[in-house]
C-alpha cells in the first residue's frame, strides 16, 4: 500500500523530488539522505525516508502498470497513489516520457510531461494527450523544430482526489 503524499512527513514532502529521484536512480536509502543532507544541511529520519521512498515507487509503479494496459483500455485509476492538489485541480496527473532524436542533428533525448485531467481516458487518448502536448510546447517554445518523437512512454501517475 502507497502512502498518501499528505501523510508523509513535511521534511518528506520537502525533499520529495529527490527521493523520487534517487528512487528512479536505483539508489539506496543512505544514498537518497546524503543528496538530501547535501541540499538541506540535514538528513531525515530513515523511517520517514523509507515510508518516502514507497510512496515514490508507488507513483512510478502506476506508470509502469500504465504501459502495460492496452491502447483501447482504460488504466484503473483508482489503484493511482493519491497526492494532494499542487498546482492543478484536475483529478488525475499521469506523467509521461517523450523519447525524441533531432533528425538534423542525430542528437537524442527525453522530456517530460503530465497530462492532468478528470475523465477517465483510454491509454490511447493518453497518450494522444501527450504527444499533442509536447508539440504544442515545441512550436511555442521555437526550440527543438526538428525534433521527433520516437516513444511515448508512460513514465507515472497520481491522483488528487
Amino acid at each position: 500500500m502507497v502512502t498518501p503524499f499528505a501523510s508523509l512527513s513535511a521534511r518528506v514532502r520537502e525533499n520529495f523530488g529527490i527521493i523520487r529521484a534517487g528512487v528512479e536512480r536505483g539508489l539506496k536509502n543512505p544514498a537518497i539522505n546524503e543528496l538530501v543532507r547535501a541540499r538541506t544541511g540535514r538528513g531525515l529520519q530513515k523511517t520517514a525516508l523509507l515510508e518516502g521512498m514507497r510512496t515514490a515507487r508507488g507513483v512510478r509503479s502506476a506508470g509502469l502498470n500504465i504501459a502495460n494496459v492496452g491502447m483501447d483500455r482504460r488504466p484503473n485509476y483508482s489503484r493511482l497513489p493519491l497526492f494532494p492538489v499542487v498546482s492543478n485541480d484536475k483529478a488525475y496527473l499521469l506523467e509521461y516520457e517523450i523519447r525524441w532524436k533531432d533528425s538534423v542533428t542525430g542528437e537524442t533525448g527525453s522530456s517530460f510531461i503530465t497530462v492532468a485531467t478528470d475523465e477517465t481516458k483510454t491509454r490511447l487518448e493518453l497518450d494522444m494527450e501527450a504527444q499533442l502536448g509536447w508539440l504544442e510546447g515545441q512550436s511555442e517554445e521555437r526550440y527543438g523544430i526538428s525534433r521527433e518523437i520516437e516513444r511515448i512512454v508512460p513514465w507515472g501517475g497520481r491522483r488528487t482526489r
